[in-house]
């Protein structure tokens, strides 16, 4: 695919441009096989022991498989991106709000994604080939990469997953083989307690709560819309959980904090190298693309390829000026207001237009900024501990605001339409 390639940013999608949910499943799947998740599970597994962790993050990834698969949905049904599909939910005003949380926290976790990248292979480049290389010349030589694949769209996502998914299998074979014989001790380890099952769930939701929100950047590109959202439920639902087990047997029995620190240990040094650099680069890459997205769609930019590079230079400025841990920061203070986007495109799908069809556009719109108001109030509160529903803030946001979107399309259904619509 050409750089040039219309990604309809301003536009729905053809039909005759859309194809098979094999897409869908490879750039979904592929996300998954990321530092960040490797991470995590060896954190659950080791803070709820072998049992009770497994059980967490099954519990976890079919939750999320059922919220991503009705955002995948809608994107498919639409033929529409996020940043398309915000204008209908929340007007053109409340639509230039979601575009730029979107974008500039995307376009964040870019050049946060590529310091970690940097900050990981450096050392490891220096311990298995002596190359003592700069953590910046890393990140740089790897930001460039990912530009010029990000900039081959959709269908770009695409084939790095292909790439990704069987080399982190391999790598997790691997793993699972040599530690095999330390699992039945390790079964026995009760777990530190570090985490409790719900704060395992809220974690893992949590970590992907971007995801769903941007499930229609992808899924505008699939001809079926279920067969969108099954091909997210066998991403999320059947492959999530399996790497995240997979991922986390290995760095428990060995006492390791993740998959590629667990693999160097055993000697696979080379492997683990690969599988870094892989996982990193499609978490950078979906990022990159869905932030880039948005902020095209907001300036009214046609081609994609643009503001791929101008997103990229500005991650990679953050990264190389040392600003990265500083908005790391604002990005997880900013993630407070992105989980009721996810609950209130949910909405929208179940009830919102079906209930409303044929009213005024402006009073669902208005519904939806109030609900993503008070979702983000709602989850703020319990960030800060204040006060909370469930004590957990990505959940008090979804329920917040699900909540009053939910009121709000029922009442437009037990209301007489304006006959003048």
């Amino acid at each position: 695919m050409h750089a040039t390639h219309d990604e309809h940013t301003a536009n729905a999608v053809p039909e005759a441009e859309r194809g098979s949910a094999w897409r869908i499943f490879f750039i979904v799947a592929g996300t998954q096989c990321g530092l960040p998740g490797f991470v995590l599970s060896a954190r659950i597994l080791s803070a709820l022991g072998l049992h009770d962790g497994i059980a967490a993050i099954i519990a976890s990834a079919l939750m999320t498989a059922l919220l991503a698969a009705f955002t995948s949905w809608l994107g498919a049904a639409t033929g529409m991106s996020l940043s398309l599909l915000s204008t209908r939910i929340f007007g053109p005003y409340g639509a230039v709000i979601v575009r730029t949380v979107i974008g500039v926290s995307l376009v964040g976790w870019f050049g946060a994604t590529i310091g970690l990248l940097g900050s990981t292979a450096a050392p490891a480049l220096s311990e298995q080939f002596h190359l003592h290389i700069s953590p910046h010349l890393v990140s740089t030589l790897a930001g460039i990469g990912i530009v010029i694949g990000t900039c081959m769209g959709a269908r770009g996502l695409e084939r790095i997953g292909q790439i990704v998914i069987p080399v982190v299998a391999l790598g997790l074979i691997a793993g699972i083989a040599r530690t095999w014989h330390a699992l039945p001790a390790a079964a026995l380890h009760g777990g530190t307690h570090a985490l409790t099952f719900g704060g395992a769930v809220s974690a893992m939701i949590g970590s992907y709560v971007v995801g769903i929100i941007i499930q229609p950047d992808y899924s505008r590109f699939v001809r079926s819309p279920n067969a969108a959202a099954g091909a997210v439920v066998a991403a999320l639902a059947l492959a999530y959980p399996v790497i995240m087990i997979a991922s986390g047997i290995p760095s428990l029995a060995l006492g390791r904090p993740d998959l590629v620190s667990a693999l160097v240990a055993l000697g696979f040094g080379i492997p683990a190298l690969l599988v870094l650099v892989l996982s990193a680069w499609i978490d950078a890459s979906a990022c990159l693309y869905s932030g880039s997205l948005a902020l095209a769609n907001l300036l009214q930019g046609r081609r994609l390829w643009p503001y791929v590079l101008g997103s990229g230079i500005v991650g990679g400025i953050l990264e190389l000026g040392g600003l990265t841990d500083a908005y790391v920061r604002f990005l997880l203070l900013l993630g407070i207001v992105l989980p009721p986007i996810a609950a209130i495109l949910i909405v929208d799908t179940l009830i919102g237009l079906p209930a409303n069809a044929g009213r005024p556009a402006a009073g669902r719109q208005h519904a939806a900024i109030l609900a993503w108001i008070c979702g983000g109030i709602a989850g703020a509160l319990s960030e800060f501990g204040m006060t909370s529903l469930t004590t957990i803030p990505t959940f008090d946001g979804l329920l917040v605001s699900a909540c009053i979107m939910t009121v709000a399309s029922l009442y437009g259904r037990l209301t007489p339409s304006d006959p003048a619509i």
